[in-house]
């Protein structure tokens, strides 16, 4: 029986101001374990089976990315144009350590729906996370996980009740640029 869900969302939360560029709209945000109208960059969700180890893929989405083009009555630029990004993911095999704790891993690239568009971020958000859930269902993070610095990424996971609690949050650095590389190391975290 599946138990729990782990939802890992990544987006611009604390870019500053809203743009990206001067016509790419960010997320905006702070984190958002339970607002099913938040936007982001790439949502991921994970059903784990304590008893079996099994771990299956329910959401895999990349968000809608937003291009303001159109000046209103006050000069403000509204959204006109919106396009799905691309979201790949990847589980790995589950290993079963002699203490009965489950470990796995994800890779997954996401791009931004205008890539080919003059002034949007090109490269993709490159993410490799390495998880463990305890045969009791508390869920952690094993060591070795990497990702890139730009955007923000969140980890929750929820209870049978849909509780959440938050395994990981990272703020992005606010460049960009730092698509370029998957070289921000996300840290072990205790099962809970």
């Amino acid at each position: 029986m599946e138990r729990h869900i782990v939802l890992v969302q990544q987006d611009s939360t604390t870019y500053s101001g809203t743009k990206i560029g001067l016509i790419g709209e960010g997320d905006n945000r702070g984190p958002a374990a339970n607002d099913p109208k938040a936007t982001y960059r790439q949502e991921l969700q994970l059903a784990l089976n304590s008893k079996t180890g099994g771990v299956r893929v329910v959401k895999n989405d990349p968000g809608v990315s937003e291009v303001l083009v159109v000046p209103d009555e006050l000069g403000n630029l509204s959204p006109t144009l919106a396009a799905k990004g691309t979201s790949n993911t990847s589980v790995s095999p589950t290993t079963t350590d002699k203490q009965g704790d489950h470990h796995f891993a994800i890779y997954n690239e996401a791009l931004n729906g205008f890539a080919a568009l003059p002034g949007a971020p090109k490269d993709a958000i490159k993410t490799d996370i390495k998880f463990v859930f305890t045969p009791d269902g508390k869920v952690g993070l094993d060591p070795g996980g990497t990702r890139t610095a730009y955007p923000s990424i969140e980890i929750y996971r929820y209870d049978q009740s849909g509780k959440p609690t938050t395994l990981f949050q990272q703020k992005e650095s606010g460049k960009p640029a730092d698509l370029c590389c998957r070289n921000q190391v996300i840290p072990r975290v205790a099962p809970r």
